[in-house]
């Protein structure tokens, strides 16, 4: 059996008119000090915004 790893889960819905987003981008400061993950949560949360 292989070893334990962290997988960051990045998804999105439609509920009614709303938009749903979930980021669970790391699980230590460093993972999000990661330029990539500022863009993924800048990028989910303007889309959830949007009307």
């Amino acid at each position: 059996m292989g070893r334990p790893g962290e997988f960051p889960v990045v998804w999105t819905r439609r509920w009614g008119a709303g938009r749903i987003f979930v980021c669970t981008l790391g699980h230590r400061v460093a993972d999000l000090q990661v330029p990539q993950t500022a863009t993924m949560v800048g990028r989910g949360l303007k889309w959830a915004a949007r009307t």
